[in-house]
């Protein structure tokens, strides 16, 4: 009976597993189109970070079919509860420069690297798209990241380009 009892239970956690890797690798394949309703609907996502939908843009913010930039919604909860922005790669990098400013010597998650042509294909950008989420992901595994100046700036810092706020911020200095 106890044995049964065990096997019924390994046999539950292993078909949850299965469902939860299949159902990541569905919103993976998706490239992020299905990546809100998966967000709404799960209520344990403490410090879940999202990166989607790749837009083409002008400078000025408008859609057009060539864009010159490409802008990121980033999604996500908190500490102070959901956020939904649109950043641009230079913004990610600004705030991946602030962090390594304002807290030399701990551990800062990589991005992607700055690519001046083929940035605008869509293999490049889908990859892109991946790297920054992981960015998002790892910064969230740390607290003094996620509770940060500079990230809170990132997230909540409204709908426009940041990266000039963060680079006005102070450096940090050494206790």
């Amino acid at each position: 009976m106890a044995d049964q009892r065990l096997a019924d239970s390994t046999n539950t956690a292993k078909n949850q597993l299965i469902s939860e890797i299949n159902q990541f690798n569905y919103i993976t394949e998706q490239g992020g189109a299905n990546k809100a309703k998966s967000f709404e609907d799960d209520e344990q996502n403490e410090h879940m970070f999202f990166v989607s939908n790749p837009i083409k843009m002008d400078d000025k913010g408008g859609m057009i079919n060539i864009g010159s930039v490409i802008k990121y919604t980033v999604t996500g909860v908190d500490s102070e509860g959901k956020f939904e922005v649109q950043r641009r790669y230079k913004e990610f990098d600004a705030l991946r420069l602030a962090l390594l400013d304002r807290w030399p010597g701990c551990y800062v998650p990589a991005i992607p690297e700055k690519q001046m042509t083929g940035d605008k294909e869509d293999a490049f950008v889908e990859q892109r798209r991946s790297l920054l989420e992981r960015f998002m992901r790892e910064c969230g595994k740390y607290e003094y990241l996620l509770e940060s100046k500079e990230f809170k700036i990132f997230t909540r810092g409204g709908q426009g380009e940041i990266d000039g706020v963060l680079k006005t911020l102070p450096k940090q200095t050494p206790l």
